[in-house]
């Protein structure tokens, strides 16, 4: 064959070669978008990969690849994405190498070292820089991150960079630094959701801050001041400060180790910073920390109560007093039951204790119990008015566990002794579950009437 017509065909197959390659790169390509537009995943790395079979030096789906790796958390994948991609980022080998070592092997501390060393050659590489922030916080590693966020904050205020360093802040217990940060973001974005749903804990320890200053003062002249010890310890709390909380509530113990509020504030700030569960705080406390926070005036009556016992600790009054503020006011019910059984160690025939007794056993469903201390009240012979606040305890009790012919019943004793609204509204309730509708309608006249005429 003569030689310019072997150069013909050869000249003519590369053109057919490069005709049929760019064909596959224009049908793949249009698979790819059908793939991104449906959001399927897989399909888009199955792709990806045959393009770059393709034109091994795009760039571009050697980077959408990588990302579509980490997305779908397979960071081996990833690294072998990397590992094909010639001149790949170093930003992104840093990044995906951290997440690599965190996702896959559980080697933080060897993440924050990747990110810490990219960061050496490009100390302002923003994409690092919020990666590192995050491996930061799980290390719990506040100073660090703060340090991060300030170079974030200077190169772009944001309010969730604000908000992120202001929890550093206060978690290193700089509380001003914290508050600051924290309304400099609501200044900078007051509508933004991360912004709202921070705030009101912020508003809470601005307002503990201020009241906790003059308490200070107290007890810098007076360090064995209960009151202010047990005050200053719930500030603590209702500011979100456990750990400053705890030491209140232990200094507090040491003075009067009967004090059932410095008990509950040390059950909860445990609790808050890990050092026990719900079953260990009811076991060790007798505290329910599933019971939201009192208000202050209930709190303030359950310290005047245990400053009274710290001085006088057979004050049946008081226990019994500090017994019912525990029952009717926060549903401290174990508590509750331990302040009353006190109160009757000291005086075994004092009914008011003996009714609180009653109450918190059948709160804490304790059937048998709290039959055990109504015949105590029928033996000691209390006053019809505890009688019949005993018997509509047990009426309620009974009403709860859907025992409605045994819950009429004990309403029925307790009306005979006295006539209280509550209970004919219950009676009322028992009357209407089993069917007697009438009767029902009767006994809500009643306590209409009794209503008005109070």
């Amino acid at each position: 064959m003569p030689r310019f017509l072997r150069l013909l065909l050869i000249a003519g197959g590369i053109i057919a070669f490069h005709a049929t390659s760019y064909g596959n790169v224009e049908k793949i390509t249009a698979q790819l978008n059908a793939a991104t537009t449906e959001k399927d995943l897989y399909s888009q790395i199955e792709l990806l990969r045959r393009l770059l079979d393709e034109k091994p030096g795009n760039g571009e789906a050697h980077q959408r690849l990588v990302h579509l790796w980490v997305k779908v958390s397979d960071y081996t994948m990833a690294e072998d994405a990397l590992a094909h991609w010639p001149n790949a980022p170093k930003d992104l080998t840093a990044r995906v190498h951290a997440m690599t070592l965190y996702y896959r092997d559980d080697n933080l501390e060897g993440a924050i070292q990747t990110l810490n060393d990219y960061l050496k050659t490009s100390p302002k590489d923003e994409l690092t820089l919020k990666d590192l922030v995050k491996y930061l916080a799980s290390a719990k590693q506040w100073q660090a991150q703060i340090k991060a966020l300030d170079t974030l904050i200077v190169m772009q205020p944001t309010a969730e960079r604000l908000l992120t360093r202001a929890n550093a802040k206060r978690a290193l217990q700089d509380y001003t630094g914290a508050l600051s940060d924290a309304f400099a973001a609501q200044y900078l974005d007051p509508e933004s959701s991360p912004v709202k749903s921070a705030m009101p804990a912020y508003e809470r320890l601005n307002t503990a801050l201020k009241a906790i200053q003059s308490l200070t003062a107290n007890l810098q002249a007076n360090p064995n001041d209960l009151k202010s010890l047990l005050i200053r310890a719930g500030y603590y709390q209702y500011g979100g400060m456990p750990e400053l909380a705890l030491q209140d509530a232990d200094a507090a113990l040491k003075i009067a180790p009967n004090s059932d509020y410095a008990k509950i504030i040390k059950a909860r700030s445990l609790y808050a910073i890990g050092k026990i569960d719900y079953s260990g705080a009811m076991h060790d406390y007798k505290v329910d920390i599933n019971k939201s926070d009192e208000k202050n005036a209930v709190s303030t009556a359950i310290i005047e109560c245990d400053i009274a016992l710290a001085k006088d600790p057979k004050n049946t009054g008081k226990l019994q007093m500090r017994a019912f503020l525990l029952n009717d006011d926060i549903g401290q019910y174990a508590m509750a039951l331990e302040s009353a059984k006190m109160a009757l160690q000291i005086d075994p025939h004092f009914s008011p204790a003996m009714l609180e007794a009653l109450y918190a056993t059948t709160m804490l469903r304790n059937f048998e119990g709290a039959k055990t201390w109504l015949r105590e009240l029928q033996d000691q012979k209390a006053s019809p008015k505890i009688l019949a606040r005993a018997l509509s305890i047990m009426a309620n009790m009974y009403f709860k566990n859907t025992n409605y012919a045994l819950a009429l019943e004990f309403a029925d004793q307790s009306l005979k002794r006295e006539e209280l609204r509550e209970t004919l509204l219950l009676k009322a309730s028992c009357l209407q579950r089993l069917g007697r509708q009438k009767d029902a309608e009767a006994i809500l006249k009643r306590a209409a009437a009794l209503k008005e005429k109070k």
